[in-house]
């Protein structure tokens, strides 16, 4: 197909890809693994794929994206819920950042720059571009 390409690129046939799972493409030859008799399986090893669940999968919620100097390629995520608590969620490709924030501790409502500043004070852009596309999750 000629350009302009998506930024995106969908599956195949629909859906998407949640960060955690394990995804088993088709026609791959799939093994059962088979622990030893001694060993507990582990369902749930990555905490920041339980955390985006947890706050943000399925709820109304806002992504960014940016590109930092220092940090290289950024995704931040806020929710912000009944409570009155502002969700944040920073991703880098070393790390994530999580925190809840009261609406109540701040003086003024802050943009998103100043939103990513208050989860990770190395963050140095100039602004956070919205991921927009309506079956982002």
């Amino acid at each position: 197909r000629e350009g302009p390409f998506p930024l995106i690129l969908l599956p195949q046939f629909g859906g998407y890809w949640i960060e955690g799972t394990n995804h088993q493409l088709s026609g791959a030859p799939e093994s059962p693994p088979t622990p030893a008799p001694s060993t507990r399986a582990r369902l749930e090893g990555n905490h920041t794929a339980k955390i985006y669940r947890k706050h943000f999968l399925g709820k109304e919620h806002f992504n960014y994206y940016s590109l930092d100097p220092a940090l290289g390629h950024l995704v931040f995520s806020l929710k912000y819920d009944e409570q009155e608590h502002l969700h944040l969620l920073l991703r880098t490709r070393a790390r994530t950042l999580h925190d809840v924030v009261p609406i109540s501790c701040l003086a003024e409502f802050p943009n998103v720059v100043q939103m990513a500043k208050l989860v990770c004070e190395d963050v140095n852009v100039d602004r956070f571009y919205p991921v927009l596309y309506p079956k982002v999750n």
